[in-house]
């Protein structure tokens, strides 16, 4: 598979676990950084703290490195509760319209003082809800933790969609004669292909 360029919202919710974020987003893109085929593009430090989008400001300096690097596809992980108004409406509603999204939450534990420095899980009907909200079309990465076998599954596959839609956008398609008259099953919509896909 060909390279593929995605960004990554590591979403976070202040007053929840600061360390625990940081820590999370490391851990996620150890394991991104494993999937063949797939660049990775995310906030680092010198653009938000700690590398996390927590605000609208990050979420427009975040919106504006994915546009700059013109990625294919955009992951949006809680890293704790998450913060849904800078993922979802300011990043991902930003992007251009049909951008593949996949959403995760991964699992939290209790601190030693009773606290939870995470609460993603819960956090994940947040950012799911936005996204529900502005009709933004998503796939969910069952809740896990990113070293799980499951994560990088979810992630390949996706990488993988979005190298697809990528290469398929624009793409010319020569035909040779209309269908077989008794073969619907080989029919297809010419001008869905030139609204969605800017086919020629």
């Amino acid at each position: 598979m060909r390279t593929v360029r995605v960004g990554f919202i590591p979403s976070h919710r202040e007053p929840f676990g600061e360390k625990w974020a940081a820590q999370m987003r490391t851990r996620c893109l150890a394991e991104m950084g494993k999937v063949r085929g797939l660049e990775v593009v995310v906030p680092d430090e010198s653009l938000t703290r700690n590398g996390l989008v927590r605000d609208l400001a990050d979420a427009r300096r975040a919106l504006a490195l994915f546009k700059q690097k013109e990625v294919a596809g955009v992951i949006v992980g809680g890293m704790t509760f998450g913060h849904e108004t800078s993922a979802v409406g300011v990043t991902i509603a930003g992007l251009p319209k049909g951008t593949p999204v996949l959403h995760f939450a991964t699992k939290g534990g209790v601190a030693e003082d009773g606290t939870r420095p995470s609460d993603s899980w819960c956090g994940q009907f947040m950012i799911t809800s936005a996204l529900k909200r502005r009709e933004i079309v998503f796939d969910h990465i069952p809740t896990c933790l990113p070293e799980e076998p499951v994560f990088a599954q979810w992630v390949s596959r996706f990488a993988r969609a979005c190298a697809a839609r990528e290469r398929f956008n624009g793409a010319r398609i020569g035909q040779l004669g209309a269908r077989p008259e008794e073969f619907e099953s080989v029919w297809w919509d010419e001008a869905s292909l030139q609204r969605d896909f800017n086919h020629r």
